[in-house]
């Protein structure tokens, strides 16, 4: 603890991120988004999606686990798409809401204050826990006597019945054409959140099981679940590679040091030059293609993000907007709604790409095969049993 007392506050706030990445990733990365920027006309801190407001004032008052809960509180704001959703709300009211669900999500994540500690008068209910941050609102601006109470402490953040523990105001200022420091136009909104979060997710369980809310995984649940375990059928696409060290998990066997060392020597498996090819002809359904592209979340999700690739919609053809990188998956828009033709996604892998570990092709299994094998493995994912002229296959259900 006296190192950090002696550190500088933007050392304390690297430090506090670094401490997110290693116990708790999924706040870690996210914070990886936020950029420090010191604004002392802000009480405590703030977030507009883009920076990381601070007062330094403030920030030197808090111990290491506070700061903890405040670089997670920040974090989490963008990513519940709090600055996008309050609408016609009273503003006060709505911060208060927000807050409430924050609070209650991290205390979730470490009950023991392991490694955060709640700022005092921070608004924390366990009454609330599980509930959306509209339906506390409601809940808050019903009761009169709580809304005179917010309005008698409304500056002063840490006092009274408690008050949100950061300045919500700069929410107002946001527009989504602010110049960023660089002098471009810096646009960050609820979908570039989103799917933060989403990744972040993926990543994170992969690194750390257990670490990520329940309230998360309720809104990343959303997105079907896969049916296959993709360790096992993608095994002959698979690579190992080993680095030469890495920080999630750090190395136990020093964890009595006041300092976080890596562990060493750890093996991956990798797969590099995947591509991944979604039918979008006529015949597909809505439910077809949202499962397959929860298929691919899930193959992601169970290789850690260590998967780098393509993604191709075709229907008798690839479109010139139909070629993303597999990590986009979720940012991706399909193109097709022809007829079929399974020809054109090998076509374009001999045309565009020097090696490829192995093709998915996900499909109801109607239309022309190539005739001849290529080099690299191959999987059908299959909503139908039907046959294939070379590879392997496996079926799924679609509801």
């Amino acid at each position: 603890m006296s190192n950090f007392n002696n550190m500088t506050v933007e050392q304390r706030l690297q430090r506090s991120r670094v401490q997110m990445l290693v116990y708790y990733p999924f706040f870690g990365q996210l914070s990886m988004y936020l950029k420090f920027k010191k604004r002392n006309n802000v009480v405590t801190a703030a977030t507009d999606g883009r920076y990381y407001y601070y007062n330094e004032d403030f920030i030197k008052s808090l111990n290491e686990k506070q700061l903890n809960f405040l670089t997670a509180h920040e974090v989490m704001h963008p990513a519940l798409g709090h600055l996008w959703r309050k609408g016609k709300r009273d503003s006060l009211i709505f911060n208060h809401a927000a807050d409430y669900v924050i609070n209650a999500m991290i205390i979730e994540c470490d009950p023991k204050g392991e490694n955060f500690e709640m700022i005092k008068g921070g608004l924390y209910d366990p009454k609330f826990k599980g509930m959306s941050t509209e339906e506390i609102y409601e809940i808050l601006i019903n009761d009169k006597d709580y809304v005179k109470q917010a309005y008698e402490n409304a500056f002063q953040p840490i006092q009274g019945i408690g008050a949100p523990i950061d300045n919500h105001d700069v929410w107002e200022e946001i527009n989504g054409q602010d110049e960023g420091e660089d002098g471009s136009l810096d646009q960050v909104g609820e979908t570039d959140w989103k799917e933060r979060v989403i990744s972040s997710a993926i990543s994170a369980e992969s690194k750390a099981p257990g670490t990520i809310p329940g309230s998360i995984k309720r809104l990343i649940d959303e997105i079907k679940a896969p049916q296959k375990n993709y360790k096992q059928l993608l095994a002959e696409f698979v690579q190992y590679e080993i680095n030469d060290y890495g920080f999630s998990p750090p190395d136990k066997r020093f964890s009595h040091m006041d300092i976080i060392l890596p562990d060493f020597s750890e093996v991956e498996e990798v797969i590099k030059w995947i591509v991944f090819v979604i039918d979008t002809s006529g015949s597909i359904t809505n439910d077809q293609y949202q499962t397959f592209i929860s298929e691919i979340v899930g193959c992601l999700n169970q290789f850690g993000g260590r998967v780098k690739g393509k993604l191709l919609y075709c229907d008798t053809e690839i479109s010139e907007d139909g070629v993303y990188d597999v990590e986009d998956v979720l940012k991706s828009i399909p193109s097709g709604g022809g007829g079929t033709d399974f020809r054109p996604p090998f076509e374009w892998v001999e045309e565009n790409m020097d090696e490829c570990s192995g093709l998915v092709y996900l499909t109801d299994g109607d239309g022309p095969f190539p005739t001849k094998e290529p080099y690299y493995p191959v999987l059908w994912i299959l909503t139908k049993d039907c046959e294939v002229p070379f590879g392997n296959k496996t079926r799924i259900i679609c509801d």
